[in-house]
């Protein structure tokens, strides 16, 4: 295994101890969509996800389901959950003043 491997494994280690709940894999997940790591479209695997984040399938569903409440996915019964069609401008707009509301209050 050569020292690149290596590194890349520990990596991989550390985003693994790092996601332990379903708010850490939503928030790390919602960063990969907004990062435009999915296309538009894109057919999300549950299984392949888990894998990529070295997480079980039980929490990714949870965060799965909070970013379809977020309109990031869109979810159909039985199928994969295709990521959502939509301009990242936009939504981090409005994102902010989700969050400015829900601090406030309102």
């Amino acid at each position: 295994m050569s020292q690149l491997d290596k590194r890349e494994k520990r990596k991989q280690l550390r985003i693994a101890r790092a996601l332990n709940t379903v708010s850490q894999i939503h928030v790390e997940l919602r960063n990969m969509i907004l990062a435009g790591k999915f296309q538009p479209g894109t057919r999300l695997s549950q299984i392949r996800l888990a894998r990529t984040l070295r997480v079980g399938r039980t929490p990714l569903r949870e965060a799965l389901r909070m970013l379809q409440q977020e309109g990031l996915i869109i979810a159909e019964h039985n199928k994969r959950a295709p990521s959502a069609q939509f301009r990242p401008r936009s939504y981090r707009r409005e994102f902010r003043r989700s969050d400015l509301a829900l601090l406030s209050g309102n």
